[in-house]
Parts: structure tokens; C-alpha cells; sequence
């Protein structure tokens, strides 16, 4: 007589299949915008059809990632199907979709939510010359249940400081660990503007250890959030520049081995980086003041600040959107 096997071992299971499957979006990576991280429910139709323990057990780790691309979807989970709110979800994953119109995502019924990532689409931004997030105080989500510790947005073309400031001051949001923002261009904080990242030599990313590596401009408006430990910023390189990462600058980098840039680049155009850089004076002073060497404050008499807990700060470069 066979014996079923044991939920536990079932679990495994089901996360080994979600894992080893591939996306659905067989034409587009997954981390593409818009695209579903979760591969086909055909990954796991079998298995949900032995039993009603086992349909139970594949639901739960289905739903554990929602995709939703609408908030009248959130609205159907509500009222047709509340486990999966209440008990399951634990990552939402929100698109917005191809309309002029902002979407508000009312998040009420997720009770256990710890992460989410949102997608907007390039076409979208692209209505004005800002992005829509830029005119409003809060993210577009509201009603929280839980406080979420992992925000993924996606599709940034405009990502100003006001933007960032958002993140902040949108209830729910206050005890981040973790930031990422895919933006299709760098924020200079040197003549505080947009430009296309444009590295010599096509390096993948810098990381930089010890609470800096941001903008400062971002690092001022995210100080808030005082449970921030790490920013991953994925931008592409556009094509071969003359500029590089830096140059060995006088004072040594606390951690050259981690810290591959010395000059501590954070976004700095190639304009800014060409012309003002040849000063080695005021080179080796924003260099101290992107590190937070000595009492720095900027033209406006603000002090630069960060994120209290801000220990790893990431670039990343790619191909392009």
C-alpha cells in the first residue's frame, strides 16, 4: 500500500517546479516590464488535480506572487476569492497598463503583503515630459495591511528626486529594507539634471559598501526611511562613452576592493564628469562629500544626509529597455 506523502515534501516540491519553470513570457525575460515572473499553471495543473490536499497546497504556493494588471482585480480577490488576500500573497507584482489614466491599487485585502514591484511602461511616461508619479505626494497605493519591506519600481523614465520623495511619506512604505528602480537615465547631482549613462569599457555595475553610492539628492529625500539597508539602481549604458568610473583620487577609498570606483560615481553626467572633473580640487571635494567627509551642506543650506541603516548601494548596467 502506497502512502501519500507528507505536506512538507509536497511543499518542496511545488517550489521546485515554480522555480525551475520557466516564465510564461517565453518571448521576454522576466524581468522585463509588463512581463510575469510566474511560469505556466500548466507547471502545476497535474499535481493540483491528485487531491484536494495537494490542490491546496499548489494554491498556496501559486498565489504566494500576484499578477495583477488592473485594481479591479484586487477587487475580485476581495470579494471572490478572500484566501488569497488573507492568507497566501505575499508578493505583488502591478502593471500599469497602456491608459493615460493612473491606476490607484487598493492593497486592504492583502493582509500578509511584504513586497511589491510595480511596472510602468516607457509609453507611458511619455505623455508629459514627467513622470505622473512626479506630481503626486504618495505612491499610488493606499490602505495597507501590512508594512512592506521590498519595492521594485520599474519604467522610471523621469526619476526625480520628487519621485523618490514619494516613497517616504506613502504610509505602508515607511519600513522598506529594500529599494529597487529600473530608470531609463541617471540623475546628475552635479548640475541637477537627466542624462543617458555613457561608461567607457561597458562595465555590468559598481557596488559601493558604507551608506553611500546614491545621489545625494536621492540619499536627502529617502533619509525618512530609517530601515532602508539597500538601493539597487539598474539604468542602461547607452553606448561607448569617453568618461569612466574614476581615476585614483588623492585620499585612498576606504574599500577599494568593493568600492571599483574611486570617484565614486552616483550618476554624474558625462558632461559634468569631462568639464568639472578636471579641476582636481573640486573633483577630490565632491568625491569627500559623496563619501560624507567633514560637515557637508549644499547651496541651499541643507545638510546631506542619507538613510540611517543604508549599508549597500548597487548600479547595475544593461543593454537598454
Amino acid at each position: 500500500i502506497s502512502l501519500p506523502l507528507p505536506p512538507e515534501l509536497v511543499r518542496e516540491i511545488v517550489h521546485l517546479l515554480l522555480s525551475s519553470a520557466p516564465s510564461i513570457s517565453r518571448s521576454f525575460a522576466p524581468e522585463d516590464f509588463g512581463c510575469s515572473t510566474k511560469p505556466s499553471w500548466l507547471t502545476l495543473n497535474a499535481l493540483s488535480l491528485t487531491s484536494r490536499t495537494y490542490r491546496a497546497l499548489v494554491l498556496e504556493a501559486w498565489f504566494r506572487t500576484l499578477y495583477i494588471e488592473s485594481p479591479k482585480d484586487l477587487e475580485f480577490v476581495r470579494c471572490c476569492w478572500p484566501e488569497v488576500g488573507t492568507k497566501w500573497t505575499r508578493h505583488l507584482h502591478c502593471v500599469q497598463t497602456l491608459t493615460s489614466s493612473l491606476s490607484f491599487w487598493d492593497l486592504s485585502c492583502l493582509l500578509h503583503l511584504s513586497s511589491i514591484r510595480l511596472d510602468w511602461p516607457s509609453s507611458i511616461l511619455t505623455i508629459s515630459f514627467y513622470s505622473p508619479l512626479s506630481k503626486l505626494r504618495f505612491m499610488p497605493f493606499f490602505n495597507f495591511s501590512s508594512s512592506v519591506d521590498h519595492l521594485d519600481l520599474r519604467g522610471l523614465m523621469w526619476p526625480t528626486p520628487e519621485v523618490l520623495r514619494s516613497i517616504p511619506q506613502t504610509p505602508g512604505l515607511g519600513y522598506l529594507k529594500t529599494l529597487k528602480i529600473m530608470q531609463d537615465v541617471a540623475w546628475c547631482g552635479l548640475c541637477g539634471g537627466f542624462s543617458s549613462v555613457r561608461l567607457k569599457d561597458w562595465p555590468t555595475g559598481v557596488v559601493y559598501e558604507g551608506g553611500y553610492g546614491l545621489p545625494m539628492d536621492y540619499a536627502r529625500v529617502l533619509t525618512p526611511l530609517e530601515h532602508l539597508e539597500k538601493v539597487v539602481i539598474t539604468v542602461p549604458n547607452r553606448d561607448f562613452g569617453s568618461t569612466t568610473l574614476g581615476h585614483t583620487p588623492t585620499t585612498p577609498d576606504p574599500d577599494p576592493e568593493t568600492n571599483s570606483s574611486p570617484n565614486l560615481w552616483a550618476g554624474e553626467c558625462y558632461k559634468c564628469m569631462r568639464t568639472k572633473y578636471e579641476d582636481d580640487a573640486f573633483r577630490q571635494k565632491w568625491v569627500d562629500r559623496n563619501r560624507g567627509v567633514g560637515v557637508c551642506r549644499d547651496d541651499d543650506g541643507k545638510k546631506d544626509t542619507r538613510p540611517p541603516k543604508l549599508r549597500r548601494v548597487e548600479w547595475r548596467f544593461c543593454d537598454g529597455f
